[in-house]
């Protein structure tokens, strides 16, 4: 995870996820729930180091998409202030904006990370 620490770097703000709320949003299905967490904390891995990689190189198109679906896996784990951050990346990337997308990325790369390690402890 220190990979993402370059463009993605802030203090941590806490949150809460409900496992059992997110076990309700699937219908109980306890094997479910584990292979759409795991497919989640794959791609969330995977679109930070997109994201980096974007706003390392200044391409605000590959850092739009990367936040895009990094919004969309917070919203899952219902971590709106973390999503709403993201969404503020992506839309400062639509606009050009790396200076914004970067501080956006700045806000919601800890809560991703963290979000990461919650899942790394529960699927254990």
């Amino acid at each position: 995870m220190d990979a993402h620490s370059a463009a993605c770097s802030s203090s941590l703000a806490p949150f809460y996820i409900d496992w059992q709320d997110l076990l309700d949003s699937v219908g109980g299905d306890a094997q479910v729930l584990r292979e759409v967490v795991a497919a989640y904390a794959t791609e969330i891995d995977s679109e930070l180091e997109r994201l980096d990689r974007g706003l390392a190189s200044n391409d605000l198109t590959t850092a739009e998409k990367a936040s895009h679906k990094l919004k969309s896996a917070m919203r899952f784990f219902r971590l709106e202030p973390v999503a709403a951050a993201a969404e503020r990346a992506e839309a400062a990337a639509e606009n050009g904006d790396h200076s914004a997308a970067s501080a956006a990325c700045a806000e919601f790369g800890p809560g991703a990370l963290r979000l990461l390690s919650a899942i790394a402890a529960w699927l254990d």
